[in-house]
Formats: structure tokens, sequence, C-alpha cells
């Protein structure tokens, strides 16, 4: 709705308005309403009447035929009664008008002058008159009108509607600026304030009206409209448009401009010759909007715009009415099940409709991503399942499909050739499912990386190398040559050097610029000495030159991020480079030669090749270092999850340092237990490593406690509960029995790895007058005395209790230590019974309750993993 202010009706006296007819001649208004005067009066209101004399007045030669009148207005009657209704529509308008409508032998036109306020708009557009059109130009074209059997005519005026408003926006962004450097202040915001609101989502109004506040000085009610406009956006679920972002954050810092030098920008290019491309996937969406869903798969080699035109593409999509949901599969992430999936899931979360999903649903996407417990609070995440694939699929299918019934979506997935292989099979799988869903999904890949992303009804889209022409188009578009002598050779050189790579185009240019060897100033390309650009250029490996002159420390910040594979925000930054000062500077100039982009609040290497070239120009020592920096920083992550603790110990393992390996493995079993995967010890190793050997070894590295699962008081606790409430004990690896009512006899129960069912019992003989504390009393057993098959059934840990039920013995850490103790409860009381700096575990006790058995690493060295068995007398546990 179009209101009009004083400032609005003050501005409509400040120009010659054409006058309303007076006379009786017939006056017809469609912008802002809908009506037919005569002197001033309604004559006709909105009707079948009206609509066939406005198309007949504003139709090309101001005719139409009878057949096409009758498909226009009365496409609801079959021929006979629709020709039928035509003819009394024109008998009561000649009755009302006389010859209004004059008939002829197959058509109808207008017979009498009709002065009508569409045309006086267009001529004061073609005119040069952008003042007088905007007081013209009164509001939408026919609003809201809509009548039974007249779906041809709403398309028109729909076509008009949206022509008329695009030229009032073009007439009044002119008219703003003209009041601006007139010094009409307020008249630039009446005119700015009217764009926004009649067309919400297109930016530039909102620009306008922020930028006549700012300019008048009014900067509170400036910061009122960019809390609007980002409450706008965020409700239409949109990113700002860069123009817009950069003015927001102008208006945030008072209205201050960021000092920049104008040498150390990126060079952000048009997307150009990729327009067939852009055009097929507009296309797809036509198709997918109507509810049958479309999926185009984009192949291309690095470098060739995949990206960006998935960007421009989401640009577009939005701002013709798409919610669109962009991904990336991040490099990183590659090993992670169901990670590109489970950041589907999170992006889901905040949009409209998901909360029509089933509660089933909703607890296989609370497992994909927790942060939707907040979104599905009486939901709880499904347990595991023995077909995770289909179950993920299903539960993803039907929140895109309870989404599109409030919008038509687009799902943008980018780098699909980085998917993790669970994540690859939901997609391929989600994309079968959508058939009869309002979506449209574009995915992104190389070729030749990974298994295409592709079903039987994929329309793949190939970008090839950019041609000369399109090199050219490009490089004009960041700024005119200063001699246009130069250009042909200029041009040839960049199409020669890139093999026809928007990317390596890029790159070229922004070496020559940071080399001094061309400059752009003012839109301008100027060439100090030809010579050395052409010998810059033939010289290749542009990207990798301008990676040696970097700094230190912006050398070592890109190596991480393409070390890591995932983003990192500015404080994780901070962390590798220890120094904030550095850190802000050296991002700043990362981001202004395009080498860094930020994602949300987050750093990532602008492409994947400029990731790939840092890596592999780097020494091995350096990528050693800084797969350890990675691993630290995801270890140390406050919402480490398995995906994290997962690529924590795969970079310790690629940084070699065994030491942090082991703590990264010993995680990631505890993440991987509470995200319920039940994958053994030794499974969980092969994700990590690929040696056997350094699997086992791995495994064997676990602290008793977390090879029995214990790794949190919450579960020991649940363990010994649950062993009390069943009045039964753990199967553990020692036993003692009774012999003869005497405390001399213990069986060791010895598991044999690689060997299932070889566990053998071995018995030994002692008396307690005979045993001396502080050393073994049975052989060592080497390193397979606990073993996960043999505690497979031994529920959460051992439990040893007495046979009266008033005391047991069980082991856990000592504050949070990474060891484990022996401890007794007797009489309601809980206190630490045996304690050394190595491992204490599995205790058992006697039938009299008198002494304990347990296995202990205390006489191992450090390093190995043998276990001895040990007894102590509760009584005097010497050695305690």
């Amino acid at each position: 709705m179009n209101t009009f202010t004083k400032s609005d009706r003050r501005l409509m006296t400040d120009v010659p308005v054409q006058p309303t007819p007076s006379d009786g001649r017939l006056t017809l208004t469609t912008c802002g309403g809908a009506d037919l005067a005569a002197g001033g009066s309604q004559v006709l209101g909105p009707g079948k009447p009206l609509a066939l004399i406005t198309y007949l007045a504003l139709a090309p030669g101001r005719a139409a035929s009878r057949e096409f009148l009758i498909d226009l207005l009365w496409a609801d009657l079959d021929h006979s009664h629709g020709r039928h209704a035509l003819r009394q529509t024109v008998w009561q308008l000649r009755r009302q008008f006389g010859d209004a409508i004059v008939t002829g032998r197959d058509e109808l036109s207008i017979g009498l002058p009709i002065d009508n306020d569409r045309d006086r708009f267009l001529a004061a557009i073609e005119g040069g008159q952008p003042e007088l059109a905007v007081t013209l130009y009164r509001g939408d074209f026919l609003p809201g009108f809509a009548l039974p059997g007249s779906h041809e005519f709403e398309l028109w005026a729909d076509g008009e509607r949206s022509r008329l408003r695009g030229a009032f926006l073009l007439a009044a962004e002119m008219t703003v600026r003209r009041f601006q450097a007139a010094g009409r202040v307020r008249d630039a915001q009446a005119v700015a304030r009217r764009m926004r609101d009649t067309d919400p989502g297109h930016e530039a109004g909102w620009r306008l009206l922020l930028e006549t506040l700012s300019a008048a000085g009014d900067h509170l009610q400036a910061a009122v409209e960019a809390e609007a406009l980002r409450a706008h956006l965020a409700a239409d679920e949109r990113a700002p448009e860069p123009a817009t972002k950069a003015l927001l954050e102008r208006i945030g810092r008072g209205g201050q401009r960021e000092q920049e030098p104008a040498a150390d920008h990126a060079l952000i290019a048009e997307l150009i010759g990729r327009e067939a491309e852009f055009a097929a996937v507009l296309e797809a969406w036509g198709r997918a909007k109507t509810g049958s869903s479309t999926h185009v798969h984009i192949v291309a080699p690095a470098g060739f715009g995949k990206t960006r035109l998935l960007a421009d593409a989401a640009h577009r999509l939005r701002s013709i009415g798409a919610r669109v949901i962009p991904i990336r599969a991040n490099p990183g992430d590659r090993g992670v099940p169901f990670a590109t999936v489970g950041d589907l899931a999170t992006a889901l979360g905040p949009l409209a409709g998901l909360a029509g999903v089933s509660p089933a649903a909703a607890g296989v996407l609370i497992g994909l991503s927790p942060s939707l417990s907040s979104r599905f609070p009486h939901a709880e995440a499904s347990a595991a399942h023995p077909e995770p694939i289909r179950l993920r699929t299903a539960a993803l299918a039907e929140a895109l499909a309870a989404i599109a019934d409030e919008r038509p979506v687009a799902l943008l997935v980018d780098d699909v050739h980085w998917l993790d292989p669970e994540s690859h099979q939901v997609l391929e799988g989600l994309i079968n499912r959508l058939a009869s869903t309002a979506a449209l999904v574009i995915t992104a890949s190389r070729p030749g990386i990974g298994r295409p992303l592709a079903t039987p009804t994929t329309f793949l889209v190939e970008p090839a190398p950019l041609d000369r022409a399109a090199v050219q188009s490009l490089f004009v578009s960041l700024g005119r040559p200063a001699d246009d002598c130069q250009l042909e050779t200029i041009v040839d050189l960049l199409h020669r050097s890139s093999g026809g790579s928007p990317l390596l185009v890029l790159e070229s240019l922004q070496l020559a610029l940071d080399r001094g060897s061309l400059h752009l100033e003012a839109g301008t390309w100027s060439v100090p000495e030809l010579t050395r650009l052409q010998a810059e250029l033939e010289a290749g490996n542009t990207l990798r030159e301008r990676l040696t002159e970097l700094h230190p420390d912006a050398s070592w910040i890109l190596l991480v991020l393409a070390a890591l594979g995932t983003p990192l925000t500015t404080s994780e930054v901070t962390e590798v480079v220890r120094t904030r000062e550095a850190v802000d500077e050296q991002l700043w100039h990362l981001e202004r030669r395009g080498l860094l982009r930020r994602n949300g609040s987050s750093w990532e290497p602008a492409h994947d090749e400029i990731a790939a070239a840092a890596h592999e120009m780097a020494t091995p020592e350096r990528r050693r270092a800084a797969h350890l920096a990675a691993g630290r920083l995801l270890l140390a992550s406050p919402q480490m999850g398995m995906g994290q603790a997962l690529g924590a110990a795969r970079h310790f393992e690629q940084a070699a340092d065994d030491q942090s390996l082991r703590m990264a493995f010993r995680a990631l079993v505890g993440r991987a237990r509470n995200a319920g995967d039940r994958r053994g010890f030794l499974s969980l190793a092969r994700s990590v490593v690929s040696s056997e050997d350094a699997a086992r070894r791995l495994v064997r590295s676990l602290p008793l406690r977390a090879r029995l699962g214990l790794d949190s008081t919450a579960r020991l606790a649940a363990a010994v509960a649950g062993t009390f409430l069943l009045g039964a004990v753990a199967i553990a690896a020692t036993s003692l029995v009774r012999d003869n009512g005497s405390d001399g006899l213990l069986v060791v129960f010895d598991h044999h790895p690689g060997e299932p069912g070889a566990t053998n019992a071995r018995t030994f003989r002692w008396s307690p007058d005979s045993w001396r504390g502080g050393r073994p009393i049975a052989p060592r057993l080497g390193s397979t005395v606990v073993r996960e098959p043999m505690l497979a059934t031994a529920g959460s840990g051992r439990v040893a209790m007495s046979a009266d039920g008033s005391m047991w013995v069980f082991n856990a850490p000592v504050d949070d230590s990474v060891t484990d103790e022996i401890f007794l409860h007797e009489n309601g009381r809980t206190r630490l019974l045996i304690g050394a700096p190595r491992d204490d575990g599995l205790p058992d006790l006697s039938p009299s309750g008198r002494t304990v058995a347990f296995v202990t690493a205390r006489w191992s060295p450090p390093g190995d993993d043998d276990y001895d068995i040990a007894v102590a007398d509760i009584a005097r546990p010497e050695v305690a």
C-alpha cells in the first residue's frame, strides 16, 4: 500500500502536473486504483466491463479480436457462452457510453478518446521528466484486480504492473539524486521513502533512504531504518547485497567511512561468459516452483566460476521469491560421516514450515544437528538405526517438503566433490524423493573427484573456458584501458596465460597490480611498461608468485586454513598467530588481495586452488606444524563433537604427534559413544589411521576407564546404580572365588586379541599371609588382560559387591584425572581405596569382603601397555 505524506503533497505542487480532463471526457485510472470517470465522477468500477475497456484502451492499436478477448476474460465458459458474455458486456458499455466500443467483423476497438494515467506516466518517462513521472505514479497497476475466468487478463496485468513499477523505481532514483544535488533534503527523503514502500524487496530503495537520512545528519532515524532493513532481510532469509552491507556497517559506525587504500582491494568482476548457464538455472527454477522438482548439476574444473555462478544464482532466486538454502561441503569434513547433511539440517532450523514435520522426523533431524533440540523441545534424538541413510534421507525430504509448502525452495550445494560418502548417499536419495516438491536443487563439483551427484533426471551444465571475447569483456568490466592500442595485446596475453580460467585471469591481473606492472585508478587501466607486464604474464604460476610475496604471518594463517579445510573465526585464527594486532592486519590484507573470504563470522581461503597452492608450497615441516595447529584448534573447541575429534586425530596423525593423537582418539571415542555410535574401538581407530598396526596401538593407548566407557561421573553413577539394582556383578578380568572357605584362589581371565573366543581362565593359589604389598602376585599377562570383545557384555564397567550387599568397589578417575583408581563404598560413604600414578581397575571382592583383586599398570614402564594382577587387603591396602 502506498501512502502520501505532507512532503509528498508539497512535492506534487512543485512540478507541472498534467490535469485530469473535466469536460466530460472519459478518464481511466489504473495506477493505485481501478475506475473509469467522466467529469471527475466515477462511472464504472472494477469488473469485467472495466477490464474490457482497460485492455482495449491500452492494447497496441487499441483493438483486439473477439476470440482473444473471450480467452482473456471468459476462459471459464465454453465458446458459445463466452461469445454471449462478450456481446452482453459490449451492449452494456455502448448503452452507457454510446460509441465507446466499436464492433467490427472480427475485432473490437475503442471508439471514444479515453485519457489514462498509464500513458501519461510513460510519456513523462520517455520525455525525460522523472519528477513528473513520480507524481503521476499513484501505486501499482490495477492492484488486487482478479475476476473469475480472467486468468490471462491477470497475467497481462502482472506484466504491466512489473514494468510500470520498474519504471517508477528508476524515475524515483533519478529524482532523489536531483533533489539531493539541489539541497532539497526533505523532498529527497519523501521520494526515497515512497520508493522503499513501493517495493520493500528492492534494496536500492532502502539504500537511497538510508543515504538521504545520513546526508541530512539524522543518524538516529538512519539507525532505526537500518534495523528495520536488517529485520526485513532476516524475515526474508536473505543476506544483504554487498553495497547494502557496506552501508549498514557504515551506519553502525556512526556514518564514518572506513579508510582503505585504493590499491589494496581484490578484483571482483561481473559474471561474464556464463550467461547461458545462468539462464539454464532460471529456466530450471521456473519448472521447480510449480511443484516439479528439478536438479541442476554444474561440473567444471577448479577456477571456472562454479561458486560465483551459485552465488549470483542465489541472489537472483532470492530476489524473485525463492527461499534459498546454500551449503558447502568442506574438504576437512570429508571423512566425517553425515557432516554435510548435518550442516543442511542446521540450515533448515530457523526456516518457517519446519515445525510441520512429524515427531519421528524431528528426532532424526536432532540426531543430525543437536542444535535443533531447541526447535523441537519435545522430541528426542533418534537412537542408532540399522538403516541410517534411508532414515535421514526420508527425514530431510519431509523437512524440505514442509518448508516448500510455505514458499518454493532452492537448495544450493557447492563443492560436492568434498562430500563424505554418507552425505553423498543421503543427498542423492533426497533429490529423488523431491519429485513433487516445489524445490530446485543446484549442485556443483569438479570433474574426476569423487562420484558425481546425479540422478536419471539431472540436468547437466558444463561451463567451458572463457573465449577471447569473454576475457576481453571481463578485463573491460573492471576498467577501460587508458591506451586502446594496448588492449588487444593485454587480452591476448591474459587469454593465453589463463587458458580461459576466470580465476587465473583475475589472479594474473591481481599479481600485476601487486607488483605495479599494471595500475587501476578511477576505473582506468594503465600499463607503465608493457614488456614487463608481458614477461610476468608469460611466466605463468601467477597464484604461486602471489603467495610467495605474503607476510610470514599471513602465509601461516593461509596454510593453517588450508590444512584445516573448514572455516575459522577471528578468535580461532588468533590462537594460531597469538597476536591479535597481527591477525587483524593480515586478515585485512588477505581479504583485500582476494586470498581469503568471509563466511559469516568466519574465514576461509577464497578458493580451493588457493588453499591447495598454499599447502603444496609449504615445506614438510611447515605442513606438519600447520596440521598440529589445526588439530589443537579442533581439540580445544568448546562445542567439540565427533567430527571435530575425528578431524583433530587425523591432523595429529599427519603431524606425527603420537601423544596428541592418543589424546584426540580418546576424545573421539567419548564423542562417538555420546552420539550413539557403537562401533568398536578398532573400527574407530581405522577411521583415523590407515595402518592396522597403528590402529591397534591406538586402541591399546586408551586408558582403562575409556575402554570401559566410564568417561563421566554421570555414566559411572549410572553403572553403579544399574549394577546394584540388577543385583549382579559385571564381567571383569579378575575374580576371587571361595576355596574351602578361604581367600586363596585367584582366577584370571586372559583374552587374546585377534582370536575370537580364545579367552582362557588361569588359576593361582596364594596365601594372604605370604602376600607382600608393592609387587604383583601373578605373572605378567602382557597387553591381553583387558580387551573390548571381552568387555562387550560388561555394561558400563566393573562394580564388585560383597555377598551381603553392604559394600562394593569400583574404579573411576580422581578429580577428572586421566588415570583410574579403586574406590570403596561402605556404610553410605565412598572413599579412595587404592591409588597410583598409573591405572588401577577392574576390581573384584573376595567372598569374605576382606581383600580386593585388580589389574594395574603401576609396574609397567611409561608407554608400555602391559597390565599386572594385584591383591590388596581392604583393611590395610599397602599398595595404595
